[in-house]
């Protein structure tokens, strides 16, 4: 992806404070700026409001495992192999 234009820099204020020599070489170790991009449009109470349903996704999901442990514990069959 090529860099933003002086035009499309000016519409997203921290985009000016991206050197292009730092912008060129994200990109060129891999790292996806669109999806920054994309973020940034966000407001920062959108931004908060994401990672809380991303936080409440990971508490979720360890509960999750901490109970199949827990049950897997329980009937004897943690740590054995087949």
């Amino acid at each position: 992806m090529a860099r933003p234009t002086p035009e499309e820099g000016n519409q997203n204020p921290l985009q000016c404070a991206v050197r292009p020599e730092a912008h060129d070489r994200a990109e060129a170790e891999g790292i996806d700026l669109s999806l920054l991009r994309e973020r940034l449009k966000l407001s920062p109470t959108e931004r908060l409001e994401s990672h809380k349903q991303v936080l409440i996704s990971l508490q979720s999901l360890i509960s999750e495992v901490n109970r199949a442990r827990h049950r897997s514990h329980s009937e004897g069959t943690l740590g054995k192999r087949g």
